[in-house]
């Protein structure tokens, strides 16, 4: 009896499937007609994303020179380490300029000449007033950390390729458990936008899927290797 009978899991099992062979188009061509498609955008409204009143202010950039020179020292001495950037496409995109007229991508040269100004002995990279090696790269971080994006703007590969850095930068200043805030948001960008799921690639390799791998790789390494030295110290 409670095998098959009336009250049975069998006929509950059995009534759910018949119900569902019968009114699932029904239930979807309703959810279909009566839905409204302007609340499952899955990008916000404009005046949502509305970053400033004011012209953010213009970044000031090394000179050519010590530019090409910290860009050299980071694909050398970092990038080989820790994989975030692609070395043909991200020098490319200097020598076309692209840093005077793309925000994001000058965000981000910004943070390679500052994670690059620690392994440089090159006095430029200091702030200025400073004679210290402490504040190497510190001008330029300054200026991209002050960028005030909406929390609502979808995450972009630039975003995450700039809390990698922080990550790799943050270490060694004044404040290294800043890099951990910084890793964390990354990572919860790229959970934001799929990049943790295979079918956000699809199934062709791509240079911008290689990208978003390397960023998403990188941030949750850290994640972990923090995770395993709170759990370290804590035991």
């Amino acid at each position: 009896r409670e095998l098959l009978g009336k009250s049975s899991n069998m006929q509950l099992v059995k009534r759910a499937l018949s119900m569902k062979a019968s009114d699932a188009d029904v239930l979807a061509s309703s959810f279909t007609t009566f839905r409204r498609e302007e609340f499952w955008t899955a990008q916000p409204v404009p005046w949502e994303i509305i970053l400033h009143d004011q012209e953010p202010p213009a970044y000031v950039f090394p000179e050519p020179d010590l530019l090409w020179t910290l860009v050299a020292v980071y694909f050398e001495r970092v990038n080989c380490l820790a994989p975030i950037l692609h070395r043909p496409t991200f020098e490319a995109g200097v020598r076309e300029g692209r840093h005077l007229r793309d925000r994001p991508f000058a965000s981000v040269m910004l943070m390679v000449c500052a994670v690059a100004s620690r392994q440089t002995d090159d006095t430029r990279v200091l702030l200025e007033g400073s004679n210290t090696f402490r504040s190497a790269g510190w001008k330029w971080f300054n200026q991209v950390q002050m960028i005030n994006k909406s929390i609502l703007a979808c995450p972009t590969l630039y975003d995450l390729q700039l809390r990698c850095l922080y990550g790799l930068y943050l270490p060694g200043s004044s404040v290294p458990q800043a890099a951990w805030s910084a890793v964390g948001q990354g990572l919860q960008m790229a959970q934001d936008v799929g990049a943790h799921q295979k079918r956000f690639y699809g199934n062709r390799v791509t240079l911008l899927a290689e990208l978003w791998k390397r960023a998403f790789w990188h941030v949750l390494i850290i994640a972990l290797y923090r995770s395993c030295l709170s759990h370290n110290s804590d035991s």
